[in-house]
């Protein structure tokens, strides 16, 4: 189970800001959003997460004891941490495996906190339902953050869609297969795809409120 690379140093944060550390690190923060300073697995890095999902874990939850003494509690699916994370009441940060996922994942209203949902690697975790929307946001929290995710979804729904008031969640490295719906007037977008023509379809939506950049 994957969850720490002990042996390289961080050389990249979430957002592109220079971070460093070393096996001995395991909350160092990305100065420009206040998140655990990430580097995707392949290409090494000492992070620290509260939570890794994985396809293979036999028994959820298990907890694991990293190298550094610290702690990660693992699921086998999606939906399993983020419920954990709402349960926690605090802040959380989620590493999610290599694999495909057959979940409809809902970050539930009651979640208030900020959240990391970071995949292993550009285009190694896909979240494809069988039937409707892949990632249903109801939380109206400003601080969601969302790292190389292939978000599906059936012909007739969405990839992602809030029922929240000018949702800030924030997309870096993913893929959409449907439209982004709801109102997602204060998100951004980077480094995203977009496939076959879908877009963003949000109330009152204009480019000065929604930012792209290198989509």
């Amino acid at each position: 189970i994957i969850a720490f690379d002990a042996t390289v140093p961080v050389t990249q944060a979430f957002g592109d800001v220079a971070a460093t550390g070393s096996a001995a690190v395991t909350a160092h923060r990305d100065h420009r959003h206040g998140m655990p300073a990430h580097t995707d697995h392949i290409a090494g890095g000492i992070v620290h997460y509260d939570y890794v999902v994985d396809p293979n874990i036999a028994v959820s939850p298990t907890t694991y004891t990293v190298s550094t003494g610290a702690t990660v509690i693992g699921y086998a699916t999606i939906q399993g941490a983020i419920n954990a994370a709402d349960a926690a009441n605090a802040d959380s940060s989620i590493l999610i495996n290599e694999g495909t996922y057959i979940e409809n994942v809902t970050i539930p209203a009651t979640f208030a906190h900020k959240l990391w949902l970071v995949g292993e690697g550009y285009g190694k975790v896909l979240l494809e339902p069988t039937t409707g929307t892949a990632l249903s946001i109801l939380s109206t929290s400003r601080e969601m953050w969302f790292k190389n995710l292939y978000f599906a979804g059936d012909g007739s729904s969405y990839s992602v869609n809030t029922t929240g008031a000018n949702a800030a969640a924030h997309f870096e490295d993913c893929y959409f297969v449907r439209k982004v719906g709801g109102d997602f007037a204060l998100a951004s977008f980077r480094r995203c795809e977009f496939f076959s023509g879908y877009a963003v379809d949000a109330v009152g939506f204009t480019p000065s409120s929604v930012q792209f950049a290198d989509c």
